[in-house]
């Protein structure tokens, strides 16, 4: 009896070690994709985010709480990110002006940041993770 009861408690395990390989082996198989930036045709996309955002006159503020709070140097790298740029006139700039650099990176720079490429064109549905440690579902159809 005891023969019979490990040869299939063998087989059991041999299956669920295939199993669990498989599984292993296809769940990380378009992990790289997250960090290969698009290839893009105009000529915005041969600049960093920093020359973007800062050669930008309708992000003039924003560009100047970046540059306020340090980070820009991190945007003026081949790092694949998103930035979501305010634009001119739609936040108090002086209500940031007057924040602590860490304050200033925490509560405003890093809240319009998240990691990766998130395009904006066709229908969006996802939690996007800010650079803030916060998240929020970036949902559209792409209009």
């Amino acid at each position: 009896m005891n023969s019979f009861k490990n040869k299939y408690k063998n087989r059991a395990g041999w299956l669920c070690f295939g199993a669990a390989a498989a599984l292993a082996l296809t769940a990380c198989s378009d992990f790289s994709d997250y960090n290969e930036t698009p290839v893009m045709a105009e000529a915005a996309g041969e600049q960093t985010l920093w020359e973007n955002i800062s050669q930008n006159p309708e992000l003039s503020d924003f560009a100047s709480l970046v540059k306020q709070s340090g980070y820009y140097g991190r945007l003026d790298s081949a790092r694949s990110m998103t930035v979501w740029a305010p634009k001119n006139g739609t936040f108090n700039l002086a209500d940031f002006q007057s924040l602590s650099k860490e304050d200033l990176l925490k509560q405003f720079v890093k809240a319009h940041m998240a990691d990766y490429t998130h395009a904006a064109s066709g229908k969006v549905e996802e939690r996007v993770h800010m650079l803030n440690d916060k998240s929020f579902d970036f949902v559209g159809d792409g209009s």
